[in-house]
């Protein structure tokens, strides 16, 4: 494959991010071995993952760039600065992907792709289906002061930055360079995220739709589990995190207190498909707009402070259901 697989890294002895990304670009190694696996940190990531991991990154990793991050920005700051950066980096064709996946197959059909930019559309649907898309409206135009009218009117997409593919093209560097402008208006104004960053680049620039399979998001869809060949397991911590190992620290901790890969991690990076625990609940549309309310969202952060407001929800709507006669 001519295309580059190109990770964007933050991290220290302190985090997972780096056991992730050891976990996904060994998966993106099994299935993809002849391709070119780009790493873009900063100095004291390349010389943690050096003395930690020096003696496995190399299998996984072809080159390593250390890249000049500003120091006065928070890790996660200087996280989403590389990433929103990135192009500036990696000549050809590249596919940029976050740590907290894995590659479930071979990818070598993005060498036709004729696309400038291309993503998946986030929850794996148009803005106008999904649940949040007041909240994309009301941020985004009040971050970049534009009219909610025009922003309707346009009808642009929210795409998930999880997994991006860019050829090496003038079209491709500009889009990058707004998204990373646009970055650092949210930076100013105390909300850094990529995400609103990447719509407002999608105003501006021609953004195509990537298929789904690159980018599984299974916490909001199961449509493409059997087809996927790239899932991405949210680093966000919303929802539990027993339902996968891959939602929780459990295998990229070990990762860390081994040095290593173990074998029977191995089998299950390979089967993350179908690591999954039971009972597993789907969700329709209605559902998820009934989960991802403020008020289910409080009732969520309740129930894990074990807080006695969550009991007392509990006691007021059984009484309010036996009033229905449900």
């Amino acid at each position: 494959m001519q295309t580059k697989i190109v990770y964007t890294l933050i991290s220290s002895n302190n985090d997972y991010y780096t056991e992730q990304l050891l976990a996904s670009a060994w998966s993106a190694k099994f299935y993809n071995a002849n391709t070119e696996i780009l790493l873009l940190c900063d100095e004291s990531t390349k010389k943690y993952i050096g003395h930690k991991y020096g003696n496995i990154i190399w299998d996984v990793i072809n080159e390593i760039k250390a890249i000049d991050v500003p120091i006065g920005l928070g890790l996660k700051e200087r996280s989403r600065w590389l990433k929103t950066n990135a192009r500036e980096y990696v000549s050809g064709a590249m596919i940029q992907v976050d740590t907290d996946t894995i590659i479930c197959g071979e990818l070598s059909e993005l060498d036709s792709l004729e696309s400038d930019i291309a993503a998946v559309y986030d929850y794996h649907c148009p803005l106008a289906c999904a649940p949040y898309k007041n909240t994309v409206f009301d941020n985004v135009c009040k971050l970049y002061d534009l009219s909610m009218d025009v922003v309707r009117k346009m009808e642009i997409n929210y795409y998930n930055s999880g997994v991006i593919f860019s050829n090496d093209t003038e079209k491709a560097r500009t889009f990058y360079r707004d998204w990373h402008k646009f970055w650092k208006v949210g930076i100013d104004k105390g909300m850094p995220r990529d995400q609103f960053a990447f719509f407002r680049a999608a105003m501006d620039n021609s953004v195509d739709r990537l298929d789904d399979v690159y980018n599984c998001m299974i916490r909001t869809s199961i449509r493409f589990l059997h087809t996927a060949k790239i899932m991405h397991f949210f680093n966000s911590g919303w929802g539990s995190d027993e339902i996968s190992p891959f939602f929780s620290d459990e295998i990229y901790r070990r990762i860390k207190e081994n040095g290593n890969i173990a074998d029977s991690d191995k089998k299950r990076i390979l089967n993350c498909k179908s690591e999954f625990s039971s009972p597993s609940v789907i969700m329709d549309s209605y559902e998820s707009e009934v989960v991802f309310s403020p008020v289910f969202i409080l009732l969520r952060v309740w129930h894990n402070d074990k807080s006695i407001m969550f009991k007392f929800a509990n006691y007021l709507s059984r009484a309010m259901l036996k009033l229905k006669g449900l």
